[in-house]
Order: C-alpha cells, then sequence, then structure tokens
C-alpha cells in the first residue's frame, strides 16, 4: 500500500497481468493494483467490487481517468487466477486464466 511502481503510457498498446487469490468478500472497495499517483490517475488500475468477487478495471483512455470495462465474471474464493488486462487502441480485454 501506497508504493508507486510506475506510470503507463495510455496512447500506447500494453497487458499487465499478474496472479490474484481473493480470501474473503469484501465490504468496501479493494484496491488490487493502481499504477498511477493518485486516485485520479487510474492508468490502468484494477478493484474488487464492494461485497462481491467481480473485477472493475479502468485504464484510463481517451483522456478520461474512469474509462475502462467490468468483466461479469467472477472470481472464487481462495483460489488463484491468473489475471491479463490488455489495452489496443480502443479496446479493453479482460482474460481470466487466458480465457477472454
Amino acid at each position: 500500500q501506497g508504493w508507486h511502481v510506475a506510470n503507463v503510457k495510455t496512447y500506447t498498446k500494453y497487458t499487465i497481468a499478474f496472479w490474484y487469490m481473493p480470501t474473503y468478500v469484501k465490504k468496501g472497495w479493494s484496491n488490487i493494483m493502481h499504477l498511477g499517483n493518485s486516485n485520479g490517475r487510474r492508468v490502468p488500475a484494477v478493484w474488487q467490487y464492494p461485497g462481491s468477487l467481480r473485477l472493475h478495471v479502468r485504464t484510463g483512455m481517451s483522456g478520461n481517468s474512469n474509462d475502462g470495462c467490468d468483466p461479469g465474471q467472477k472470481l472464487r474464493l481462495r483460489q488463484w487466477t491468473h489475471i491479463a488486462v490488455t489495452v489496443n487502441s480502443n479496446n479493453i480485454r479482460v482474460y481470466y486464466n487466458g480465457k477472454l
């Protein structure tokens, strides 16, 4: 928490991939990954929805820091999932264990 890892230029194509295992359903928003240096810089960022095992993905595309997508898939409790977020022009794709 509180570590600034990197800035990603949103006009480029990129993929961010990581492993994640939720251990319980959180009541509030849970920040999983956030590479911006403030809440308004979501380039990119991934949260877990409050009271849910769904992801809230933000990429800051087209000059809008809240641009992104909300995949319908749910994560599984206490199970590792490989998540990959790919950005290509105006397309955002989120893969769970290699599946779109």
